[in-house]
């Protein structure tokens, strides 16, 4: 008899929106982007729900600077996480940590991306 693993079963939606405007530092034609997301997850087995948004601003479509947070009852490590990204034509290299009680508590994370 095969073992059964149950997998986590989640009600989960979220939304989006993000304004393009001119540069906010010197006016110039370039444009700017400001993205703020929020999401809810309904976890069907812990019913414990939570609760996310974030704001992104990217200026001049090189660099992005990002903030979140979470709202939540679940024991997790931290419920604050920040980041920034460096796009170079098809190179994008993202850094992120999460803030925890100590420098040695706060996770981080770095990816490169490259666009073929």
């Amino acid at each position: 008899e095969a073992d059964q693993i149950s997998l986590p079963a989640a009600i989960r939606s979220g939304l989006a929106l993000g304004w393009q405007f001119k540069g906010i530092v010197d006016g110039s034609s370039a444009m700017d982007t400001l993205i703020v997301m929020a999401d809810a997850e309904y976890p069907l087995e812990e019913k414990l729900p939570v609760w996310r948004g974030g704001v992104e601003y990217q200026w001049r479509g090189v660099l992005a600077l990002r903030a979140g947070g979470r709202l939540s009852s679940r024991e997790e490590l931290t419920n604050y996480a920040a980041g920034l990204g460096l796009m170079v034509r098809q190179f994008r290299l993202d850094y992120s940590f999460q803030l925890g009680s100590t420098p040695a508590d706060s996770p981080q994370a770095l990816s490169l991306t490259i666009e073929l």
